[in-house]
């Protein structure tokens, strides 16, 4: 016989794998926040000894909803990359932020009445959670009042927030007020009569001379 040899190819295809990566809700914190927990699919596990890791992700900030994009590469048991031999399929996901929830209780304020208006933009945030670190509160408009009739008004105004670089954050809070109240008190007051020397004409006389005491003035 001549035996004549034509060499064969032989193929080594990449090993697919299906990563599932749930849903995550998370609540506003100021910082970017990251959600990497996932699982291998049992009907696509990895070669025995190999794990999975994350390499890139979404980091997402603001409050709403953005798709959780995951990268991820292979390693075998040494430690050595095998990332190349895997086609790597993975679930669409998304990360949610939820606003953050906080009650902001306005000021009371209380005056007696002197002509002038008065108002206070003094607030406490009185709920467990607080805002966030590093963001500024700052109180945006005022309610004034003048006088007494106005005593028991609601001490409203609104509350923005801003984060350390000057962006306004508010749209990330979900805001409840408790208002105060403003008073106004009456402007204590004391007349004082005026002597009068009178001549005798056998009739009852009077004198409507008063004035204003200095120390109520």
């Amino acid at each position: 016989y001549a035996i004549t040899l034509v060499a064969g190819e032989l193929t080594v295809k990449k090993y697919p794998v299906q990563i599932h990566v749930s849903d995550a809700t998370l609540e506003y914190t100021g910082k970017e926040q990251v959600y990497q927990e996932f699982t291998v699919s049992e009907d696509t596990p990895l070669i025995e000894g190999h794990t999975a890791s994350v390499t890139e992700s979404t980091r997402a900030l603001d409050s709403g909803s953005v798709e959780n994009l995951l990268l991820f590469d292979v390693y075998d048991g040494n430690g050595q990359k095998m990332s190349d031999n895997y086609s790597v399929f993975v679930s669409e996901s998304f990360i949610t932020v939820q606003k953050r929830a906080i009650t902001v209780t306005t000021a009371d304020g209380h005056w007696v009445y002197d002509g002038e208006s008065h108002g206070s933009n003094q607030f406490t945030v009185t709920s467990d959670k607080q805002i966030a670190d590093g963001e500024t509160p700052t109180a945006v408009g005022e309610t004034r009042i003048t006088g007494v009739g106005e005593s028991g008004t609601e001490n409203i105004f609104t509350v923005t927030l801003q984060a350390s670089d000057g962006r306004d954050v508010t749209h990330n809070y979900e805001i409840s007020y408790v208002y105060g109240a403003l008073t106004m008190e009456p402007k204590p007051i004391r007349f004082a009569s005026e002597s009068a020397d009178l001549v005798y004409n056998g009739q009852a006389q009077t004198h409507g001379g008063v004035t204003l005491a200095a120390d109520t003035a």
